[in-house]
Formats: C-alpha cells, structure tokens, sequence
C-alpha cells in the first residue's frame, strides 16, 4: 500500500495535558470557583482518568498561580 513518506505521525496528547486542559477551562470559565476545594480523588473519577494525571495537571496550575494548595489535600 503506497503511503506519503513525509507525513508526519499522529501525535496524542499525554492524559495529564488533556486534564491540565480541561481544568484551566473550568477555571476560566467559572466552573471551578475562587476558594472552592478541589478534591483530586473526585476530579479523577469524574473525567475517567486516574489520580496522578489529575495531581500532575493540578501541580501545574499551582505552579502558574490559578490554584493553591494546602496540608490536607
């Protein structure tokens, strides 16, 4: 079967970017509210995926100031 040779590969983004992705959205777009609890175990559950994707991408965005974290979680 005859195919191009410079196509270039499908690349897939990393589960914990489609989750980073996903939480900035509902953060910009008021879904997470300023001062609400995120609860990693539930975020996970609820988008299918498990938790170190969900602590990776919730990591990131401390490390870009739109969420902080404290002892208990």
């Amino acid at each position: 079967m005859p195919l191009p040779e410079n196509e270039k590969q499908i690349k897939q983004l990393p589960m914990r970017e489609d989750v980073f992705r996903k939480l900035l959205n509902w953060i910009m777009d008021g879904t997470l509210q300023p001062g609400e609890k995120i609860v990693a175990k539930e975020l996970a559950e609820h988008m299918g995926v498990s938790r170190t994707p969900v602590r990776e991408a919730l990591h990131r965005l401390e490390d870009k100031g739109f969420v902080e974290s404290s002892a208990n979680n």
